[in-house]
């Protein structure tokens, strides 16, 4: 199994990380096993191009988002300036939601950054 990955990954690390994550599948869905459909060898290689495939959808959807993020400006201070002085519904407006809608995200990024807050995380 890890040569069958080492020929569809170039990094060793990620290929001893993929082989984790199949040994974690396999584990985890031993039971769906149905020796009529195959055998455990073909098997095993489903799980693991399941697994890979996964990641590489996991990865394009990172690559896509950094992508995103890295085409934006940095805020400055004048823009948080900015920013502290809106409205919910100022924002709402701007975000193209009802306001009741903006509240109530707000009220959940709040509570996250709580929760946050309490784990240590900033």
């Amino acid at each position: 199994m890890a040569r069958f990955l080492a020929r569809r990954v170039d990094d060793p690390h990620q290929v001893a990380d993929l082989v984790a994550d199949v040994l974690l599948a396999v584990m985890e869905s031993a039971h769906t096993y149905r020796p009529e459909r195959g055998s455990e060898v073909a098997w095993l290689y489903g799980v693991a191009r399941n697994t890979l495939s996964a990641e590489r959808r996991r990865a394009l959807r990172e690559s896509q988002l950094t992508d995103r993020v890295s085409r934006r400006r940095p805020l400055d201070s004048d823009d948080i300036s900015r920013v502290e002085k809106v409205t919910v519904t100022e924002a709402a407006a701007a975000l193209g939601i009802r306001s009741g809608t903006a509240m109530v995200r707000l009220h959940r990024a709040r509570l996250a950054g709580a929760a946050a807050c309490s784990w240590g995380w900033r």
